[in-house]
């Protein structure tokens, strides 16, 4: 009798649950799912229906708490109500064996729930972002096309008029297709501030992609700009535009998008989280300027007053000068009356001037730094091959050359983990200083993401357990047979435990809130559970 009566509860809990199911997997996938979860616009229908296939499967993942929530609380109401209970009870069954078909499903759904939410959505999220990517071209052509801009990472280019070049082949390397386009303007940022301003005749660039992110870099033609840092006019027949890396067009992969596995690897080793690992990049490229213009001042402060850039079989530079001076957060070295000799291949030119500022830049895809110097004041150029007559200019920029290789030594003995350890004060400058500090408390903050994603999920799935009990004592006890009593039912402890989840973990990102953030988390599993005892032993009698 008692396994009739199961089997029976199963079979209508069943059919419920994987129409609502259903029924919520359809309004939340197609109901906006895609559109939230691609940023771009451009996709052929292949990859729209690559991408649905792809979304499906989350939504029903999310879906199905709900969908058993509603279920237990229908079946069971509607048990109650057709005094169906009642009669279990006079013929002497406990009532209590009749929730076994409750616990079994919502087992069934805390594991599947918590085996999609940890390994099956990340690994879709990261083969939409594949689809995605493959048509970043197009998605960013569309764009240039149908609304004469795109933007990214604050730099913001606007064309007229738009003509497609790319020939559809693909080199060894990767992928690299050109477009060229007529009229427009552009804004170059750094940081939030605009750095320049300018109005093209014309542009040819090309999209670049090779490895894991796009690039994007053009020649603009008959230039006319502002100058923002420097606060002055300017006009180019040629200008180079980037390259600058393509953001993202998916989604952008954080915490709540990797598998377990990722979250426990990178929760022990927070270095190796991808955006860590490109702020230490950054921070490198900085530590290598900074050791240079030391290396410059110690030469200068020497007894020659001296340094020399470059390698053999390449220009090189002999620099001198009697006085300098360094600012304070980069040790970046002022020349006073520098004098230059630069060596070329059958040449030297021989170089002074009233002021020089030495910089090195990080070139993209060059593991080593290049240098030059930038001289103004009276600059006099005289060149081997006539030596009799010597150029005079206002100012002048000096071919960029390798620094040396023991700069690049003394860069690599500072490892990372000397870098990322904030009990060393390495005397780096204001600046590197700033920037370890920073790094350094990103990674804290990434630490602090994944443990609030560990705990929201874990928390989620074991909420399928208690809140399915609730839902069948409520549904026992309020008799709610009807769809609209049973949807109350399960739509009050559902949107409590969400809400609650949510907001323990917003505020788990927090340093100072991170244990109240979690105690929140469980705070809610463990309230319905106690609601769920109540319920069973006082309210369904056996």
């Amino acid at each position: 009798m008692l396994k009739t009566l199961l089997r029976y509860l199963m079979r209508e809990m069943g059919k419920t649950f994987l129409l609502t199911s259903v029924g919520l997997t359809l309004m939340l996938s197609l109901g906006g799912g895609v559109r939230n979860l691609l940023k771009g616009e451009g996709l052929g229908t292949m990859e729209v229906i690559q991408v649905l296939s792809f979304v499906v499967p989350g939504a029903f993942t999310l879906s199905l708490p709900v969908a058993g929530l509603f279920s237990a609380a229908m079946t069971y109401g509607r048990f109650a109500a057709d005094n169906e209970l009642n009669a279990c009870r006079a013929g002497g069954i406990n009532v209590h064996k009749l929730l076994a078909p409750v616990v079994g499903l919502s087992l069934v759904i805390a594991a599947v729930t918590f085996w999609f939410s940890n390994f099956v959505i990340p690994g879709y999220i990261k083969d939409l972002n594949e689809i995605v990517g493959k048509n970043a071209f197009r998605i960013v052509m569309n764009a240039l096309t149908t609304k004469g801009a795109f933007e990214f990472r604050g730099n913001i280019i606007h064309v007229d008029r738009m003509v497609n070049l790319d020939t559809g082949e693909q080199d060894a390397d990767g992928d690299v297709r050109t477009f060229a386009a007529f009229g427009g303007a552009f804004m170059e940022m750094s940081g939030d501030r605009p750095k320049r301003v300018a109005s093209t005749e014309a542009m040819v660039a090309e999209f670049e992609s090779i490895g894991e992110k796009p690039r994007v870099r053009a020649i603009l033609s008959n230039v006319r700009g502002f100058d923002l840092e420097k606060n002055q006019f300017y006009e180019a027949a040629e200008q180079p535009f980037g390259p600058y890396d393509i953001p993202p067009v998916g989604i952008d992969l954080k915490p709540k998008w990797m598998t377990l596995g990722e979250l426990r690897r990178y929760r022990e080793h927070p270095e190796a989280v991808p955006r860590i690992q490109e702020a230490l990049t950054h921070l490198r490229a900085q530590l290598r300027r900074y050791l240079f213009y030391v290396w410059v001042g110690e030469r200068l402060q020497g007894p020659d007053h001296a340094f020399t850039l470059g390698q053999p079989g390449y220009p090189w530079l002999e620099v001198r000068a009697e006085k300098y001076a360094a600012d304070l957060d980069t040790a970046r070295p002022r020349l006073k009356d520098p004098h230059i000799v630069e060596h070329g291949d059958d040449r030297t030119r021989t170089i002074t001037a009233e002021l020089g500022v030495v910089s090195a830049n990080l070139t993209r895809g060059q593991d080593v730094p290049l240098a030059t110097i930038t001289l103004d004041g009276n600059v006099v150029i005289v060149d081997s091959t006539d030596p009799d007559k010597p150029i005079r200019k206002a100012s002048l920029e000096l071919p960029m050359v390798y620094i040396p290789r023991e700069v690049m030594d003394q860069e690599a003995s500072y490892t990372d983990a000397v870098l990322l350890d904030e009990n060393k004060d390495l005397g780096l400058g204001k600046r590197i200083e700033s920037a370890r500090a920073g790094l350094i408390a990103d990674m804290r903050r990434q630490v602090l993401r994944i443990d609030s994603v560990l705990h929201s999920r874990t928390a989620f799935c074991v909420s399928v357990l208690v809140t399915m009990m609730l839902g069948a004592c409520l549904g026992i006890v309020l008799r709610g047979g009807h769809i609209m009593t049973a949807f109350g039912v399960s739509f009050a402890p559902a949107l409590f435990v969400i809400a609650t989840i949510a907001m323990g973990r917003q505020i788990a990102l927090h340093p100072h809130t991170a244990l109240a953030g979690t105690l929140i988390i469980w705070a809610s599993i463990l309230l319905v559970g106690a609601l769920d005892v109540l319920v069973l032993y006082k309210g369904v009698r056996r």
